[in-house]
């Protein structure tokens, strides 16, 4: 125990420690400045990269409003207007009824409020297609049914059961229609 104790106390040759660095230890310190300074060039140069995509974000979203403002108003017109024109559909077909079974008064009286109404959307620059009677015109309407007869050539609107809606030389509203077609020589329709 006695040596245990001697050790203890013992002195012991004081540590040497050198005048400078290394020389392996001054290259590590200046590549980890290089790469230091490098890591701080390109986070200078991402932030500015950032900053760059959100200005061009806001100014994609402001680009994108504008163009949602300005057709807007078409979209919202022509939803405010759906349910005059349904209407109208249902109002010609009625005055065609009307003249068919011979109420001619009735049906000159549904045409009139027909006239007053077509005035108010010719004066918002809205027009009403129905080419009944006529071959289609496939920029305005989409044939939806046919209809085999005799009585008039083969492709001739026979029904405009949805009218075609334009504003200038824009389509508003695509419009739907019946055309006939030949009927086959057993008599039934095609």
């Amino acid at each position: 125990m006695l040596s245990y104790l001697s050790r203890l106390f013992q002195r012991k040759p004081a540590v040497v420690l050198p005048a400078g660095p290394p020389p392996w230890a001054t290259e590590l310190a200046d590549q980890i400045a290089n790469q230091t300074e490098v890591a701080q060039k390109l986070l200078r140069a991402q932030a500015r990269i950032a900053l760059q995509i959100d200005e061009l974000q806001s100014r994609l979203d402001a680009g994108l409003q504008d163009l949602r403002k300005t057709a807007a108003p078409a979209a919202v017109e022509t939803t405010d207007w759906t349910h005059l024109l349904d209407a109208l559909d249902r109002l010609d077909d009625v005055v065609q009824s009307a003249h068919a079974s011979g109420a001619a008064e009735f049906g000159l009286g549904l045409q009139h409020i027909a006239d007053r109404l077509h005035a108010q959307l010719r004066q918002d620059g809205l027009e009403r297609r129905a080419a009944l009677g006529r071959t289609p015109d496939a920029r305005l309407v989409r044939v939806v049914a046919t209809d085999a007869r005799d009585d008039v050539p083969a492709g001739t609107v026979t029904r405009v059961v949805r009218a075609a809606v334009t504003r200038g030389a824009v389509v508003v509203r695509e419009g739907e229609v019946v055309v006939s077609t030949a009927q086959t020589q057993g008599g039934s329709g095609a």
